[in-house]
């Protein structure tokens, strides 16, 4: 959201290891970021004027990450489709939810059973984003908060609930915090 790097230790790429997660590295790739493998961990970077490509992309195999995609979609330029099985709506309609909380930010979206549309319009700041109990509403939406919506630093988006992420990672939004806080200093 702010531009800059980071390394994260331990994490392997994309087939390199059991976590199917780590897939979205390459969906990160093809919206603009600059992901590199390295014998220590996944090195991320983002030039913020790089991260603009909207995508379509089959969530089938990584589904928990879709929701990531769709809180940065307001950001890229054009329209971003996920595409996901029914088992998206394990712990809670996400599909649904995160058509109901990016329709608040002002985002024009489509929904169907099985995957979403979202076409990036202008943002709506002081929303509340319900987390609807799941700890990847939070975290997704956390981290399209630390945008420097209004060019100050200053919180333009309110997460209700956060502490849904506690079972998954518990510090989660005070880590977070720091890296907004730094990325603001650069």
């Amino acid at each position: 959201m702010t531009g800059g790097s980071l390394h994260l230790p331990n994490l392997r790429g994309p087939g390199a290891g059991l976590q199917g997660d780590t897939r979205f590295a390459e969906v990160l790739t093809r919206v603009g970021a600059t992901v590199r493998s390295t014998s220590h961990g996944l090195d991320v970077s983002f030039v913020q004027t790089t991260m603009q490509r909207g995508v379509d992309q089959n969530f089938s195999e990584f589904s928990d990450t879709f929701l990531t995609l769709a809180a940065l979609s307001p950001l890229l330029a054009g329209p971003t489709r996920s595409q996901h099985r029914p088992h998206a709506k394990q712990e809670t309609d996400r599909v649904a939810g995160m058509a109901r909380e990016l329709t608040k930010l002002g985002q024009q979206v489509v929904e169907t059973e099985d995957s979403l549309e979202i076409n990036p319009r202008f943002l709506r700041g002081g929303q509340t984003i319900e987390t609807y109990g799941d700890h990847r509403f939070a975290m997704s939406f956390g981290i399209l908060g630390c945008l420097d919506f209004h060019g100050d630093g200053r919180p333009w988006l309110t997460i209700r609930d956060p502490g849904c992420c506690a079972k998954t990672f518990p510090h989660f939004f005070e880590l977070l915090e720091v890296l907004r806080i730094k990325s603001l200093a650069l």
